[in-house]
């Protein structure tokens, strides 16, 4: 599982927030989009971003943490 913030240049709707896997769409400006949240693998996000380029979204940054398993053996 992967932590990742996606910046974005435009907005993107809430009506539209099933495209990207359960990421919190945040406006943090005018004109200014954050997708937020846990994808489960990079093939998840390769997704979102693709649905993004669909869009013609112009993205700005692509942040992106393994999140560490929580009870090692």
């Amino acid at each position: 599982m992967q932590k990742v913030e996606i910046r974005l240049n435009g907005n993107i709707g809430d009506q539209q927030s099933g495209w990207f896997d359960g990421l919190i769409i945040i406006h943090p400006g005018i004109d200014e989009t954050i997708l937020s949240g846990i994808v489960s693998d990079q093939t998840a996000l390769f997704r979102v971003i693709s649905h993004l380029r669909g869009l013609g979204l112009q993205i700005t940054a692509v942040n992106s943490d393994d999140l560490l398993d929580q009870n090692p053996p």
